[in-house]
């Protein structure tokens, strides 16, 4: 799955799924741009990755949820690598349960602001030129909770994820005559930073262990890859068999 000298954008790849996902493309050697609201912890990793790897990253500090800095990590990203080949919309927040009535509007726009939006505005950026090109790779992250309604997670990060889940299909069809593929991954269990105190248990899952965030990193990784070139349009489960359809 060579990807020599093609280039990523990776949201939220300070930590966590992100930062795998980013070590997953420059082991196949792509130039990635680690994109992250913590511009001290995206630069922490991107040297990371270049002194363990040789790889060439740079680190972009970026607020999804604001368009006018995506539109701006996006124009330093191109002048820098020259194009983006590959998109992966990783940033996301994880919002726990409570009583429905008890969320504010504040609670949603956060969620959503970051969840779904930053998905929209990175592809918006970037669609033109992948257009332009004929060619291109757009990763989003959906998630279980999109299909269960969500077990530890809130209705809001559910909801989230679910229009992450439609808007992969929308745009995969839009895109398709491009030749650029628009796919979602939907993990599960996944122990992260993130997810520490969401409860998980390996007894949860049929394979009777959590998720590691390689497990996701090497499905995205097939996905930018060239072998998914006939690919497009689907919402790929990371799950253990917890969710079967």
């Amino acid at each position: 799955m060579a990807l020599m000298s093609k280039a990523a954008i990776v949201t939220g790849a300070a930590q966590g799924i992100g930062k795998a996902i980013a070590v997953r493309l420059v082991k196949d050697g792509m130039r990635v741009a680690i994109v992250d609201i913590n511009q001290e912890a995206a630069v922490a990793a991107a040297e990371e990755l270049a002194g363990q790897y040789g790889a060439d990253t740079m680190a972009v500090q970026c607020d999804v949820s604001q368009e006018e800095q995506v539109n701006i990590a996006v124009q330093k990203v191109l002048e820098r690598f020259g194009t983006v080949d590959v998109l992966v919309n990783n940033a996301g927040i994880l919002s726990l349960k409570k009583p429905f009535v008890e969320y504010t509007k504040a609670d949603w726009d956060k969620i959503f602001g970051i969840n779904f939006m930053g998905d929209v505005f990175f592809c918006k950026a970037l669609i033109p030129t992948m257009k332009e090109k004929k060619s291109g790779r757009i990763i989003n992250m959906a998630s279980q909770s999109a299909e269960t309604g969500g077990l530890a997670a809130s209705p809001i990060y559910a909801a989230s994820k679910a229009a992450v889940w439609c808007m992969t299909k929308s745009l995969a069809g839009e895109m398709g005559p491009y030749q650029v593929t628009v796919n979602a991954v939907a993990p599960g269990y996944i122990m992260t930073e993130m997810t520490r105190n969401a409860g998980y248990r390996d007894d949860m899952v049929p394979m009777k262990r959590l998720g590691t965030p390689e497990d996701v990193a090497d499905v995205v990784g097939f996905l930018a890859s060239e072998d998914s070139r006939y690919v497009t349009g689907m919402i790929v489960d990371i799950n253990g068999g917890t969710v079967m359809r």
